[in-house]
């Protein structure tokens, strides 16, 4: 299963089917990507872990490619951003 990266953006498939599966990232940006995969609990929605946890992390990252902020302010602030 193939996942493209450009900069700010990803696109892959909306869903993946149950057992194992390849995942090929292709970067095709000018940053540097992480990527993470992981299950959410029945009880938290993707829209809830979003808002709570990828726009804070969004957001720190814009301030560090902005300049606004240095590698160690953000890393202080991620635990706060996303308690």
């Amino acid at each position: 299963m193939d996942l493209l990266l450009v900069d700010f953006t990803f696109g892959g498939p909306e869903s993946i089917p149950s057992g194992w599966t390849t995942l090929r990232m292709h970067n095709k940006g000018s940053e540097t990507h992480e990527f993470v995969l992981h299950r959410l609990p029945d009880s938290i929605s993707y829209n809830d872990m979003h808002r709570q946890v990828i726009q804070p992390m969004d957001s720190l990252e814009q301030l560090l490619h902005d300049g606004k902020i240095d590698s160690a302010r953000r890393q202080k602030a991620l635990p706060a951003s996303i308690s």
